[in-house]
Formats: structure tokens, sequence, C-alpha cells
């Protein structure tokens, strides 16, 4: 990755998922690597049919930019196709939301 560009994950566990842990840690990281790390720009991917995250991503700020086809193997060995989503520097003024 370029310097200031960063991709991070997240997953939970699923007791846990439904309880706003995701929204909270994708804020709180992303406000950090934009403050700490200079980031100019945060890019996170989830599988197309995460709907629940893809919404989360959407609530924090982040902006859907296209599909990675074929990226990562599913549960069933099948090769899925996700979602890229990203929040940059001129997403309001730097902070997620």
């Amino acid at each position: 990755m370029p310097r200031g560009v960063f991709e991070i994950g997240i997953e939970l566990l699923p007791a846990e998922r439904g309880k706003g842990y995701g929204r909270a840690a994708l804020t709180q990281f992303t406000e950090l690597l934009m403050r700490e790390h200079e980031a100019h720009r945060v890019q996170a991917s989830t599988a197309l049919d995460n709907a629940a995250m893809r919404r989360v991503f959407e609530l924090v700020g982040y902006s859907f930019e296209g599909v990675l086809r074929a990226l990562m193997k599913g549960p069933g060995g099948e090769l899925e196709d996700y979602a890229l989503y990203a929040f940059t520097v001129t997403d309001r003024d730097g902070r997620p939301r």
C-alpha cells in the first residue's frame, strides 16, 4: 500500500454481533488512523452478501467503491465476491461518523 493508505479487517464472534461493537471499533480505529498515522485513505471489504457489515461501513461514513470479484473462498470453498469500501480525508473532514 502507498504511504497513508491502510486496509483493515474486522470480525466479531457470532454472539457479539448486533451490539454495536463493530461500528464502535470501526469508527475509533478509522479516527485513530486519520489522526495519529496520517492516513488519507482507509479501506476494507466484506463478502458481497454480508448486508450487516455493509450497513456498518455506510453508517460510519465509508463509501462503496465496487466489487472485488472472486476474492476469497467462502465456507463451502467457493470463491466469493467482496464489496470494497473506503473512507478518505475528504469524507466529513477526515472524521468518521
